[in-house]
């Protein structure tokens, strides 16, 4: 049976997961679970929204910063990066409860 993760909220500061192990492959990331020996790979920006993952980060800033580097959509950035969060919490690679001190995750890359 599935672990039950509950939806990340844009409120939410996640955390990456410190068991980890990472390598950049081209515009992709690789990621080892090294508790489970599960590889992970995630794309470029997959990659991104993990990186911000700081538990400082906020996802509305996460929202914020992919709205303003490329020109989307509030409503489509934020389903997206919900989405992508989600999907990484029940791989296990982040917490969706981070710490409570605020911060700003990396500029997004142009592809």
């Amino acid at each position: 049976m599935a672990a039950r993760i509950g939806m990340p909220e844009i409120s939410m500061r996640p955390k990456r997961m410190t068991d980890l192990a990472l390598q950049a492959v081209g515009e992709e990331t690789l990621v080892l679970d090294l508790n489970n020996h599960v590889l992970h790979q995630l794309n470029a920006t997959a990659n991104w929204i993990f990186s911000c993952c700081d538990g400082k980060t906020t996802v509305a800033t996460m929202v914020s910063e992919l709205v303003a580097r490329y020109q989307l959509d509030r409503g489509a950035a934020e389903k997206d990066i919900l989405d992508t969060l989600e999907q990484l919490a029940r791989k296990r690679l982040v917490s969706l409860n981070g710490a409570e001190e605020r911060n700003t995750c990396p500029k997004p890359v142009d592809p």
